[in-house]
């Protein structure tokens, strides 16, 4: 986890966890993380009141972000935070890009995503991509910001919040 204000990386949060069975061998290539490095490492409910501290009352923004609060929510924690998907961002202020995959999109802005499918370099790589998406947003026409608002109220997305935001912004 990343916690940032504006642009700026306040802090950061990681930890390895033992998942308590053996690391599927896709998993293992995708991440490069081993079984002895995870059969050392806690269990999540070790390290979950640390991680729900270090959120606190934040917005938590992640790429896909529903994977990653579905799983906080099946191992017990049930954050009321709002939640800010990079890729639904990304899908509507880019509607011509070739895909919204992470590296896609960090690639585009010229964000580092060297280690993708780590934790904690993925949380800086989403942090990164979301500074430039909301740089884009607050870059747009005020009046297309008011369309796009008055549709995401209606659709009850959280990003409305983000959109008031720019186009406070932007007057």
């Amino acid at each position: 986890a990343v916690k940032f204000t504006g642009n700026e990386i306040l802090d950061t949060f990681h930890t390895l966890v033992n998942p308590l069975c053996p690391i599927p061998s896709f998993v293992a290539r995708l991440t490069g993380i081993n079984q002895s490095e995870v059969d050392q490492a806690p269990v999540f409910s070790a390290v979950s009141d640390s991680l729900v501290e270090f959120v606190g009352t934040s917005g938590l923004i992640g790429h896909n972000v529903k994977f990653d609060a579905d799983f906080l929510i099946k191992h017990g924690i049930k954050l009321t935070n709002e939640c800010y998907d990079t890729w639904d961002l990304a899908s509507m202020l880019l509607p011509f890009a070739p895909d919204y995959s992470l590296a896609t999109l960090a690639e585009l802005f010229g964000v580092d995503h060297s280690k993708p499918h780590r934790a904690l370099p993925d949380a800086e790589a989403t942090f990164g991509v979301f500074c430039c998406l909301l740089k884009l947003m607050r870059n747009l026409d005020a009046s297309w910001l008011v369309r796009i608002n008055r549709l995401a109220k209606r659709a009850k997305w959280p990003i409305h919040a983000l959109i008031e935001s720019a186009q406070r912004e932007s007057l």
